[in-house]
Order: structure tokens, then C-alpha cells, then sequence
């Protein structure tokens, strides 16, 4: 149960570090690494130009964050009780 716990821990907290906006910095310096070659550039006629400030300060929302975190700290406070309550 600990396990699954901390599984959903992870996963929750991914999805609410990138729901705020926590990787936006990383993603725009990738894009901004991708189009600095020249070559694919000029390829590309058809390419939108973005504001570099909607990357940045872009959000996202998911649903199920909220629930995966709840149900990661109950499934954690849970299972550290009935660790404890079979030790004594």
C-alpha cells in the first residue's frame, strides 16, 4: 500500500509542478535551441511566431491532479497507521 502511495505521489506531484507552470523555462529554452538552426529554419516557412511570453507564463489544468494527491497522502497516513498499530 506504501508503495502505491508513493506511485501516486509522484505522479501527483508531476502533474501539479507541471499544471503551475514549473517546466515552462526548460520547454521554451528547447524551442528557443531548436529553431537557432538555421537550416531547418529555412525549411520551415510556415512556422507561427508566439509570443515568447505565452510560453513562459503559459498554465495548464488536469482534473485528476487534485484527487491522485489526495488519495496519495490518505493512502500514506493509512498505511503509516497500521504499520505502527501492528509494531506496538
Amino acid at each position: 500500500m506504501f508503495y502505491i502511495a508513493l506511485l501516486f505521489i509522484i505522479i501527483g506531484g508531476f502533474l501539479f509542478l507541471f499544471q503551475r507552470g514549473f517546466f515552462n523555462v526548460t520547454m521554451y529554452a528547447f524551442k528557443k535551441l531548436g529553431r537557432s538552426n538555421k537550416k531547418i529554419e529555412s525549411l520551415v516557412e510556415d512556422e507561427e511566431k508566439r509570443d515568447p511570453k505565452e510560453i513562459l507564463y503559459r498554465t495548464y489544468s488536469f482534473a485528476w491532479t487534485y484527487p491522485i494527491v489526495i488519495t496519495a497522502i490518505i493512502l500514506g497516513a493509512l498505511s503509516t497507521i497500521l504499520t505502527f498499530t501492528v509494531l506496538i
